[in-house]
């Protein structure tokens, strides 16, 4: 829905550029030469929605990502331990490629990644965010956790407690 309400709201704002009677292209904004960079680059470049390409899984299990295409090293998933469904895997992985494309500290991933989940899912999520790897303990509910390393950083999410 909210890629919906972008691209038509893309389009209003391309269509206003224009004089009513004039050929010649009014003086843009920053924001706008900025919308339509964002637009053209994710037709050229045969994205997604959320504008991420597919991600490769390394995984014991088979179930992790139904059609997983090849990509280069650094779109890469390790899974150390989990119990989390296939589905609720797959965007907390869009969610972490999100954080990690679009921020350079780890305390603002982790609070990227946590914030939308909060947003998109039902219940209050937790995320911890390393460079390193680390042991911990923590309560989780049942089906809703998971550990993993992505683009040299180790990540564990899980949803609240008890």
């Amino acid at each position: 829905m909210n890629q919906l309400v972008f691209v038509v709201f893309a389009g209003f704002l391309m269509k206003s550029c224009y004089a009513a009677n004039s050929e010649t292209p009014m003086k843009r904004t920053k924001v706008e030469a900025d919308l339509d960079y964002e637009i053209n680059k994710r037709e050229s470049d045969n994205t997604t929605l959320d504008g991420l390409k597919p991600i490769d899984v390394e995984s014991d299990s088979p179930e992790v990502l139904p059609k997983v295409n090849k990509q280069k090293r650094y779109n890469s998933v390790r899974i150390f331990d989990q119990k989390m469904s296939s589905s609720v895997k797959r965007i907390v992985f869009i969610y972490a490629r999100q954080a990690l494309l679009y921020y350079r500290r780890p305390r603002e991933m982790a609070m990227h990644i946590k914030q939308r989940l909060d947003r998109y899912m039902v219940g209050k999520y937790n995320c911890i965010l390393s460079s390193s790897p680390f042991w911990f303990s923590v309560s989780h509910r049942r089906g809703y956790y998971i550990y993993f390393n992505m683009d040299g950083y180790y990540i564990t999410v899980f949803r609240g407690g008890f």
